[in-house]
């Protein structure tokens, strides 16, 4: 019988390491397939981007024939350019209407466009209405920018702007006659940073604090960060209505609860991060062009985001009772009296005992005494 469990015993003991063997097998193979498969992707970034090539020339150039936007008496024909880099197509545009594109040309001079009236048409030529095609929508950025290069004549412009698309082209335009793309600076500013108590006295509400930029066009995303203002702190419009989404507000006012203002939070900084956009273009030229203007300008509008942060710092004069004993002394003071007690206490009993001792002692001496 004690033979049969022990043989037993080592039979479970051998099907249990199997299983632990099992399962580090499997563990171990796991684990390579994804180190493998981490491998094989991190081999696919890299060739990526080695693959990606910058662009430096234009070449492989297809021209297609669009049609007349202007009239009879004042033809503005429209073409359409585009060329294949790297595997991909782009298009571009002429900045002047009597360059000839063939595609026997190649654009090897490759230059920054520092023009940002040439950088807004690129840029607001993308939200233009899908209600016009994509050959409209060409001619509009096309034209958009001869007409604000100035050249067309006055009569082949009024033309254009009576077509079919000329409200569009009139509005790239005029933008692009208003629109600069310089970074933008950020101001939080208030006419004061103290912080006043509301008359139910349960909020300390600020003065009005202003959120300003220098310049719109370049912010792509903007938010108030509220991390170092007391908890519950809210952000309230002109309106008095509470905004819970603080990318969407310029103008507002903090509300902070009145019973979460301390001593180590009556004074707070604020701040607003922004985001920004650089946009930039290149335009090409031929070998033989050597004049101030280049040929033709790629439509492939680049972004770089920049991250900027600014604070305000504000101060809540809340006045907090102060004892002339601090709560600390108190304390230590009890807790000395409480082990003073404690230790008599200690030092009585033990004295009562000796006392004892002492009278016991003495009454079996006087009683021996007594006997003798």
């Amino acid at each position: 019988m004690a033979m049969a469990r022990k043989s037993n015993k080592s039979k479970a003991n051998s099907i249990g390491l199997e299983q632990i063997k099992s399962t580090l097998i499997v563990w171990w193979i796991a684990m390579l397939c994804l180190m493998g498969i981490g491998f094989i992707s991190i081999i696919n970034i890299q060739y990526e981007a080695l693959s990606k090539k910058e662009i430096t020339k234009l070449s492989q150039i297809t021209v297609e024939e669009g049609k007349n936007y202007g009239d009879e008496d004042n033809p503005v024909k429209v073409s359409y350019y585009s060329t294949n880099i790297n595997g991909s197509k782009y298009d571009f545009y002429t900045l002047d209407p009597t360059t000839e594109v063939t595609d026997e040309k190649v654009y090897s001079n490759k230059e920054l466009v520092e023009d940002d009236g040439i950088i807004s048409i690129l840029k607001n030529a993308q939200y233009l209405p899908d209600s016009y095609s994509k050959e409209d929508k060409k001619s509009i950025t096309q034209l958009a920018l001869w007409i604000y290069k100035g050249y067309l004549e006055k009569s082949e412009k009024n033309a254009v702007l009576n077509s079919n698309i000329g409200s569009q082209v009139s509005s790239l335009v005029k933008k692009a006659n208003e629109e600069n793309y310089k970074q933008s600076s950020i101001v939080l500013s208030t006419n004061t940073p103290t912080i006043t108590l509301s008359k139910d006295k349960k909020y300390y509400v600020s003065d009005l604090i202003k959120l300003s930029f220098s310049n719109e066009y370049t912010v792509v995303d903007y938010k108030i960060d509220l991390s170092n203002a007391p908890k519950g702190t809210k952000i309230i419009d002109e309106n008095g209505k509470e905004v819970e989404n603080n990318k969407k507000v310029k103008n507002f006012y903090l509300k902070i609860p009145e019973k979460n203002v301390k001593d180590s939070n009556k004074e707070f900084s604020i701040g607003v991060t922004v985001t920004t956009a650089d946009y930039y273009a290149y335009a090409f030229r031929t070998l033989v062009n050597k004049s101030d203007e280049a040929d033709v300008v790629l439509n492939d509008l680049q972004i770089r985001l920049n991250k900027t942060k600014n604070t305000i710092s504000l101060y809540v004069p809340k006045e907090t009772k102060q004892s002339l004993i601090s709560q600390s002394t108190i304390l230590g003071f009890l807790a000395l009296c409480v082990t003073s007690a404690i230790c008599g206490i200690v030092i009585l009993i033990i004295n009562i005992i000796q006392n004892q001792k002492e009278i016991r002692r003495r009454k079996r001496k006087k009683t021996r005494k007594t006997r003798k």
